[in-house]
């Protein structure tokens, strides 16, 4: 995926490069690429663990920004303290980010529009879900708590970076009701999701 690092964001690459893990030119198939897939996995699992730490000592959090799913899983939004008065924007952030990585955006819209980014699954604040909610229905889902939350009726700007342009996209394309505009920040190639298995790597299937 195409990351870019920041002090609290980074992908697998950044992950297994803090951990040591020298890079290796491995054939797809064989021993060696099923022990270097083990060892890549492991890795991204302990760091996954790191980042969620270093999300929550860099990402602030308040009782009003906790969000709650109708599944009872708690979400939290990076919001403004008042968003009355103001358009409200939605966000995704990049593969492994959380809210905090749109802080700066938000301040500098200041009263312009009132942006809201949610952490994802496991990340930063929010709940980890058994299903991941990952993928397109995930960020479906996350949107309309907000919406709810934000009493928002009609359709709003979706904004994504990275990983997040995905999502947004793929929110315009199955809920074109939802989505008035995108902005699409670096977005990840539709060609990039499709190298991984995973869901929430992969969120267009």
């Amino acid at each position: 995926m195409a990351e870019r690092a920041s002090s609290h964001s980074g992908g697998p690459r950044t992950v297994l490069r803090q951990l040591g893990v020298p890079r290796l030119g491995v054939p797809r198939s064989g021993v060696i690429g099923g022990i270097a897939a083990a060892i890549a996995g492991v890795a991204i699992s302990v760091g996954a663990g790191v980042q969620r730490s270093v999300d929550r000592a860099v990402g602030r959090r308040r009782p009003e920004d906790l969000l709650v799913d109708p599944d009872g899983f708690m979400l939290h939004v990076v919001r403004p303290p008042n968003s009355a008065g103001r358009p409200v924007v939605f966000a995704e952030t990049g593969l492994g980010g959380t809210g905090a990585d749109w802080e700066s955006v938000s301040e500098f819209l200041d009263q312009s529009a009132a942006l809201w980014v949610p952490d994802r699954p496991g990340l930063g604040w929010s709940d980890f879900r058994p299903d991941g909610d990952a993928g397109i229905p995930g960020a479906i889902a996350r949107l309309e708590v907000m919406r709810a939350a934000a009493g928002v009726q009609e359709p709003t700007v979706i904004a994504g970076w990275s990983l997040g342009a995905l999502l947004a996209v793929g929110v315009a394309s199955v809920r074109p009701d939802l989505v008035a505009g995108l902005v699409l920040v670096e977005p990840s190639h539709p060609d990039e999701a499709r190298k991984f298995s995973d869901p929430s790597v992969n969120p267009i299937g």
